[in-house]
């Protein structure tokens, strides 16, 4: 497995974040991606160089990604999780696909919050560090799941550019979350996977990013 870190910035107007892991690059030493504060309309800049265009803090085999993300706003209310779904609506078609190059279009990520129980729990999407899990039409054991990340209601991309599968998000507090992900190891089915690895983000407050630290399966 390799270790990973990225930066991702979520820039106010258009905010640009930059993605964190991968499973061949690293977006910096420092291992982290910044937001833009949500009372400013300035348009800070990710440390790490973007790989690729869309809004998310995005990762792709780990390369990082930029996308803009929401634009931040004084006036932007009290977040809710219909507000959490408007801001990931007005970013969804920038999330990457499911499979490497799209090679199965009709397997796409189910958006609909029918499809997804993520979007009725306002506590989770509103926290400092919020996630949701995507899922594919008609999965499989194996199919891959991508994590959609939130700072305070508002779409700052995802975890990963590549999604995996048999990922395994738990909460530690309402700035952290840990990513648990298990693979089948060289002569096992998936049924039988032993493999694991775990990688964890964190809002960090003072330096308004998150920190990403960890592994990602290594395939």
């Amino acid at each position: 497995m390799k270790r990973t870190s990225v930066f991702l910035t979520a820039l106010a107007a258009t905010a640009l974040i930059s993605a964190c892991s991968d499973g061949d690059s690293t977006q910096n030493a420092a291992g982290t991606f910044s937001a833009a504060p949500s009372q400013t309309q300035s348009q800070p800049t990710t440390d790490g160089s973007p790989t690729a265009a869309g809004p998310s803090p995005t990762l792709g085999q780990g390369s990082p990604d930029s996308r803009p993300a929401p634009a931040a706003q004084d006036n932007r209310g009290p977040c809710t999780v219909d507000t959490a779904l408007q801001s990931f609506k007005a970013h969804e078609s920038d999330v990457p696909p499911p499979f490497p190059n799209n090679d199965d279009p009709d397997a796409g990520w189910a958006f609909d919050r029918s499809e997804n129980s993520g979007f009725t729990d306002a506590a989770n999407v509103c926290a400092p560090l919020g996630y949701v899990t995507l899922g594919i039409r008609m999965p499989t054991g194996s199919s891959p799941i991508q994590i959609v990340l939130f700072h305070n209601g508002q779409y700052i991309g995802v975890a990963t550019k590549k999604a995996y599968a048999k990922a395994d998000v738990a909460r530690i507090d309402g700035s952290s979350i840990r990513v648990t992900w298990r693979f089948p190891r060289p002569g096992e089915s998936n049924a039988e996977a032993s493999g694991e690895t775990e990688a964890q983000f964190r809002w960090d407050s003072a330096a308004n990013k998150v920190v990403m630290t960890g592994d990602v399966p290594d395939y």
